[in-house]
């Protein structure tokens, strides 16, 4: 394995063609390092996607050294922001190969490679990820994670807001906390102009939010008071949160 380039280049392809191959639509964006991190107009993970039948696809992938048994990129800041998101029900979680090779890097390609690198490669939640030395045997294969029941079905998510969001690079953090977090129904309640209203907001020029939209969205989606917090993250000025390797905020 020659990095995570090459991990999440071979999670792409896999997704894809087991996709293709069950007959199951699916959307991938993966954004560039500069479209990442924390703040309200980046995006939260490596590689985003839509799935017929899965939640929403949001992964930080990274690469696992199966001789020193250690992720070498981790980064306790980067996980700290990944925890926020998932305690706004964001369902991100990290991918990181579970062996020194996986399916799809092998010549040549053994017929079902793409089903093989999918068990190959580990999905654990943030919160079950704490430092750089992952518990692989209590993490789930992405494949498992994919073929298991979900509370929510992403593509059905993405057809009852369609319209004001399009595609999957529309899956910005701030758009991600509004769609997971608030109050379940209560986006159901917005009128088509409402949610555009919303939406057009959070795509704002800015990457954080002013006192003023802070307050409108507070009124608007009636948020409680653990909501208000998540919303106020959004409202301070960019962090100086950094990919591992890359140059941000």
């Amino acid at each position: 394995m020659r990095g995570e380039n090459n991990v999440q280049m071979a999670i792409t392809a896999a997704l894809q063609v087991w996709c293709y191959s069950g007959k199951r639509s699916i959307q991938l964006f993966p954004p560039y390092a500069n479209q990442q991190g924390d703040l309200l107009k980046r995006y939260c993970a490596d590689l985003l996607g839509i799935m017929e039948g899965a939640d929403l696809i949001a992964l930080e992938v990274k690469e696992y050294d199966t001789e020193k048994k250690v992720l070498p990129r981790f980064d306790q800041d980067q996980w700290e922001s990944a925890l926020f998101f998932e305690k706004q029900k964001v369902p991100i979680a990290y991918a990181y190969n579970a062996v020194s090779k996986l399916a799809y890097h092998k010549w040549p390609q053994p017929p079902d490679w793409p089903e093989q690198t999918l068990f190959q490669v580990k999905r654990s939640i943030p919160s079950q990820l704490e430092s750089e030395q992952p518990k692989v045997q209590n993490h789930i294969s992405l494949l498992d994670w994919l073929n298991g029941s979900h509370s929510r079905d992403g593509a059905e998510f993405f057809g009852g807001v369609h319209g004001v969001l399009e595609s999957t690079d529309d899956f910005t953090n701030g758009i991600m906390v509004l769609l997971y977090s608030t109050e379940s129904g209560k986006l159901a309640t917005f009128t088509a102009d409402d949610l555009k209203r919303v939406v057009e907001l959070l795509r704002g020029q800015q990457n954080y939010l002013n006192d003023a939209q802070l307050k409108t969205l507070k009124t608007m989606l009636a948020a409680s008071a653990d909501k208000k917090s998540a919303w106020s993250n959004f409202q301070q000025k960019p962090s100086t949160f950094t990919r591992p390797g890359r140059k941000g905020p």
